[in-house]
């Protein structure tokens, strides 16, 4: 059986047709169900983290401390405000004898400070936890030195 050029075409035409309706079918549908294509994922944060200048501080200074609202890819979510809980732990005394100007902050665009003052030489877990909000966020940790340690 012998094809003409003008069956071609049409045959062509069918088959681009059909794909694209396959196509756009697809398209519809993971839209319906909330699914990205091309593996985006929605946007928004996940979790806290710290951010600081130095990993020390000395005895008698301050430190300002940034808590942020990311996602998993780091990028601040400038619409979170979120209520959040700053921890502060000795890791080698028994009472943290450091100091946080505040103990609850609220995020604004995402970001918010506290300062730490180091009144002795200690280790220090300095922990942000999700209070209230949106959604859940994870907690974020970070270690800091306060006076003079080896290596530093």
């Amino acid at each position: 059986m012998k094809i003409t050029p003008k069956q071609a075409r049409r045959l062509q035409q069918t088959v681009s047709a059909s794909l694209l309706s396959a196509i756009l079918v697809i398209i519809a549908s993971q839209s319906m169900l909330g699914v990205k294509i091309g593996g985006t994922k929605e946007l928004g944060a996940t979790r806290l983290i710290i951010v600081y200048e130095r990993v020390h501080v000395g005895v008698g200074e301050h430190k300002d401390i940034t808590i942020r609202a990311v996602d998993d890819d780091g990028v601040i979510d400038r619409s979170r405000d979120d209520l959040v809980d700053v921890e502060v732990a000795s890791l080698n005394q028994k009472g943290c004898l450091a100091r946080l100007d505040a103990s609850t902050v609220r995020l604004l665009n995402g970001t918010a400070s506290v300062t730490l003052t180091g009144a002795t030489m200690e280790m220090l877990r300095l922990t942000a936890i999700w209070r209230e909000g949106r959604s859940e966020l994870r907690s974020g940790e970070t270690l800091i030195q306060v006076g003079c340690f080896e290596g530093t």
